[in-house]
């Protein structure tokens, strides 16, 4: 089709509206590709099978049964893009952008030691990272990469894999960076934030690494080597020892508190980290922490019989604190505040929910020493509610 010079009239008007268009399409379209893309399915794992989950029917929509006798212990969700760009020619973009879709990919790992991906909607395997040579504990994904998946081993090492896209995974799966400088325990949990890694072992130690510094590595050593991949053996930049200032044994649960790098100050990395044999949680900041020191932002009272359960971090959560008024007043009457807030999630082995305000200013001792804060609220158990299945959701 020519071009005309010179537009008329209602024809021109026609094709400005069709260039708006088009052009609010593909705006909306960038906006949703950077989005994650959510459902209501939860994924549960135990022994070789992994559960999928409709939250609104309240059913078993699939399970996944793997071939071999597993024990699965660990799983971790991720949204990865369909890319068709690779075979498209200038003329055919349109067709390449409508084409484009998501997918929410399942890492799930347990005793033999390998990680598998499961893609939900075909209910497959489609795809075994091996590396680790003992059980795996801990999956979690990057903030920043959704291809950059991180594990923790009883093996002793915490390792960083890229698994790859939808379209090339076989070629582009790998095994990027191995975590060492660790007290040889196992590695019993990890917490990933955009700046740091920060690993638990079953002695007590963390150690903190700078995926800042490790990324601008990968890319220089690919581009040096033509885009061929290595595994880099990445040293802690910091290391905090067991001692009564940290962990005196096995580091349990490490999250971060992600809401807090760009509302609580530029720098600023917040950590929650537990012991198995320790009353407490503590909530920490690793950018000015040091290894005899740590800045605590706050310390959450924890029962010592609950420490096999499991806690998350959830952010802008709507928090309501009441100031005075009947209860069986309107919300609106009964002097109710409302504010955003982040909050510390935690189940219990009764059933129970437990919720801890991480926006409370904390207590602190004639000594100055901070408090343990009690949860701020607690649900008491009941039949939705009464099992210890630890559920992650796409």
């Amino acid at each position: 089709m020519e071009e005309t010079c010179e537009p008329e009239g209602d024809d021109d008007e026609d094709e400005e509206e069709r260039r708006i268009q088009k052009r609010n399409r593909q705006i909306a379209k960038e906006d949703a590709q950077r989005q994650k893309k959510s459902s209501s399915i939860v994924a549960t794992c135990g022994g070789n099978t992994v559960c999928f989950i409709d939250c609104r029917l309240g059913k078993v929509m699939t399970k996944y049964s793997h071939v071999e006798e597993e024990d699965f212990m660990c799983l971790a969700w991720t949204t990865l893009d369909h890319s068709y760009d690779d075979s498209e020619e200038e003329g055919d973009k349109d067709a390449e952008e409508d084409r484009r879709e998501q997918s929410n990919i399942l890492a799930v790992a347990g005793r033999l030691g390998s990680i598998k991906l499961i893609n939900p909607l075909q209910n497959t395997c489609y795809k075994y990272l091996h590396g680790h040579t003992e059980t795996i504990l801990q999956l979690k994904f990057s903030l920043t990469n959704p291809r950059w998946l991180f594990s923790a081993s009883t093996d002793g090492t915490a390792r960083l894999w890229d698994i790859g896209s939808l379209t090339n995974y076989e070629k582009e799966a790998c095994c990027l960076a191995k975590f060492v400088g660790l007290d040889d325990s196992s590695v019993t949990a990890i917490g990933v934030s955009e700046k740091y890694l920060i690993v638990g072992t079953e002695k007590g130690l963390m150690a903190q690494y700078n995926l800042f510094e490790l990324s601008k590595e990968i890319e220089r050593s690919q581009q040096a080597m033509e885009g061929k991949r290595q595994t880099h053996s990445v040293k802690p930049e910091r290391i905090y020892p067991p001692s009564q200032e940290w962990h005196e044994s096995s580091v349990d649960e490490i999250n971060e508190d992600g809401d807090n790098n760009d509302d609580m100050g530029d720098g600023e990395f917040v950590f929650a980290s537990r012991e198995n044999c320790q009353g407490e949680i503590l909530v920490w900041d690793a950018s000015k922490s040091t290894e005899t020191d740590a800045e605590l932002k706050t310390i959450l009272e924890w029962s010592i019989s609950e420490s096999w359960t499991k806690f998350t971090l959830a952010e802008n959560m709507i928090v309501t604190s009441k100031k005075k008024g009947g209860a069986e007043a309107p919300l609106q009457r009964r002097g109710w505040e409302e504010r955003r807030q982040n909050v510390l999630v935690a189940g219990s082995t009764d059933g129970k929910i437990v919720l801890f305000d991480l926006g409370r200013k904390p207590k602190r001792a004639r000594d100055g020493n901070i408090v343990a804060a009690k949860p701020s609220a607690v649900s008491p158990p009941g039949p939705a509610r009464s099992h210890h299945v630890l559920p992650t959701l796409t």
